[in-house]
C-alpha cells in the first residue's frame, strides 16, 4: 500500500484535482489518499472563527457562504452526479448547523472542530470524484481517523 498525501494547492480547484487523482489512478498498488483543505479554506475557517468570536454575524454569514458555494463549485467541474451533489450539500448543512450550535467565547478546541472542516469537506469531494474513476474507492470522513491531545490548536 502506498501513503500519499496532498496539499492545499494540489487540490486548489477542480483542474489540480484531477490532476492529483491523475496521479493517484497511476500507482500500481493500493493507496491511501490523504488531502488537505482546499487551498485558502483554512484561513478562511480562522477567520469564521474570529468572527464568531466577535459576535459578527454578517461576516461570519459571508464566510459560510462563500466556502458552501466554493466546495460545491468545485464538485461540479468535477461532473460529480446528482447523488454525490446532494451528499456533499448535505453535509456542509450538517457542518454549518455545528457550526450555528456555536457560541462565544470558543474555546481552542472548537477552533480545532471548525478547522477539520476544512479537510472533510475537501475529501469528502475528492473521494467522490475518486469513486466515479474507481469505484471501488471508499471515503472515509477524517473525523473517525484523526486523533489528538489537549494541546488545542497544536497538536
Amino acid at each position: 500500500m502506498i501513503l500519499q498525501k496532498f496539499g492545499g494547492t494540489s487540490v486548489q480547484n477542480a483542474d489540480a484535482i484531477k490532476k492529483t487523482l491523475q496521479i493517484v489512478l497511476s500507482q500500481s498498488e493500493p493507496v491511501l489518499l490523504v488531502v488537505s483543505a482546499l487551498s485558502g479554506v483554512t484561513n478562511r475557517l480562522s477567520d469564521l472563527y474570529d468572527a464568531i468570536n466577535n459576535l459578527n454575524i454578517e461576516l461570519k454569514n459571508q464566510i459560510l457562504n462563500e466556502l458552501k458555494q466554493r466546495h460545491l463549485l468545485t464538485a461540479q467541474e468535477l461532473d460529480l452526479d446528482e447523488a454525490q451533489l446532494k451528499k456533499i450539500d448535505d453535509f456542509i448543512t450538517q457542518l454549518f448547523t455545528e457550526i450555528n450550535a456555536l457560541k462565544a467565547p470558543l474555546q481552542k478546541e472548537q477552533k480545532d472542530l471548525i478547522w477539520s472542516f476544512g479537510e472533510r469537506g475537501s475529501s469528502l469531494i475528492i473521494g467522490s470524484a475518486l469513486e466515479l474513476l474507481q469505484p471501488a474507492s471508499l471515503h472515509v470522513d477524517p473525523i473517525h481517523l484523526i486523533r489528538t491531545n489537549e494541546n488545542f490548536t497544536a497538536a
